[in-house]
């Protein structure tokens, strides 16, 4: 099962979540063998259309998060990675936080209200602060990993790998 789509559709807005399989063992042979059984899927949300497709309804949140918590229940031996990028700007009542901070923190506010309750999933947020390319400029990086609650320490050991390859200069 190396690849998943799923595509959700509201009243105003249409998107698509996939699930990429990721080859761990590209970054890290001793983590493979860690993980196991154990499968880490990347997180993409497409924003395909909406009346503006710079705001997402609530509604469209909801199925969002109600997809990946299925998605989780179906598959128990499986990770969902999810990074907030900085390629697309976006629209914040608070200008002093960045994209990446603002969608953060709003995929972590909808996950705790959607999902946290109902399933015994957890949320595990690897934050801190790499060099953009120009080697001089500092930027926030801000990622997730969702999990069933029984898979928490080979999380941890996954989110080391992350740290040392995103973040730890």
């Amino acid at each position: 099962m190396a690849e998943q789509h799923f595509n959700i559709k509201t009243n105003n807005s249409e998107f698509a979540i996939e699930l990429f399989e990721l080859e761990i063992e590209k970054y890290s042979e001793e983590l493979a063998n860690k993980l196991g059984d154990v499968v880490i899927y990347n997180v993409t949300l497409l924003n395909l259309s909406g009346i503006d497709c710079e705001f997402v309804d609530i509604g469209a949140f909801k199925s969002i998060c109600y997809e990946l918590s299925k998605f989780l229940r179906n598959n128990p031996n499986s990770i969902l990675y999810y990074y907030c990028d900085d390629m697309h700007a976006v629209p914040r009542n608070r200008s002093c936080k960045t994209p990446q901070e603002f969608r953060s923190k709003l995929f972590k506010s909808f996950f705790r209200r959607y999902v946290g309750k109902l399933d015994d999933l957890k949320c595990l947020d690897i934050i801190g602060q790499t060099f953009e390319d120009d080697g001089e400029t500092l930027k926030d990086v801000f990622m997730h990993l969702i999990l069933p609650s029984s898979l928490e320490p080979v999380a941890f050991e996954f989110s080391r790998v992350l740290r040392s390859i995103f973040i730890d200069w």
